[in-house]
């Protein structure tokens, strides 16, 4: 086994520069290792999720470009496609390790999420189908975080309903 480091990339001969281009990612999608590679083998054939997201993906006033994410579940690497409404990969730079780059932003996210809406958490009971109370923790507070609350979530199964 080679111990060293691999990353996937396309080599550019003598840039002069490398351009870049602001993208927003406005939406990420895991897919198999097998429609990942057929994704990145034929770019230019019509694409199902690409089609189902074509409203996600446009140049605004500020030159920015959203765009979608399509990863590897499997391998990580993925395809950052804007497809100016077109149902393929119209542009799409290869992102080595997108599935890390795309978890570790959203953990960042969550990390900072605040609960503004008050809730009261309950046990489901399935056999009665009732709401049986059980340990119960206010979710009131700005500073509140999520994995705060994912640790109590995790313990049992929950009903959420807010309070008025």
């Amino acid at each position: 086994m080679n111990e060293k480091f691999v990353i996937n990339a396309n080599l550019l001969r003598k840039e002069p520069e490398f351009g870049t281009r602001v993208c927003v990612v406005e939406k990420a999608e895991a897919v198999t290792h097998d429609k990942f590679e057929r994704l990145k083998r034929h770019p230019m054939q019509d694409n199902e999720l690409i089609a189902e997201n074509t409203d996600l993906m446009f140049c605004d006033v500020n030159n920015q470009y959203h765009c979608l994410l399509i990863y590897d579940d499997d391998q990580d690497d993925g395809l950052l496609i804007e497809s100016e409404g077109a149902p393929y990969a119209r542009y799409a730079p290869y992102i080595p390790n997108a599935k890390l780059l795309y978890e570790n932003h959203m953990q960042r996210h969550l990390q900072k999420m605040k609960f503004y809406c008050p809730l009261e958490i309950s046990r489901w009971d399935d056999d009665e189908y009732n709401a049986r109370s059980c340990e119960k923790f206010s979710v009131n507070s700005p500073t509140v975080i999520k994995n705060d609350v994912v640790e109590r979530l995790e313990k049992q199964p929950l009903f959420f309903h807010s309070i008025q």
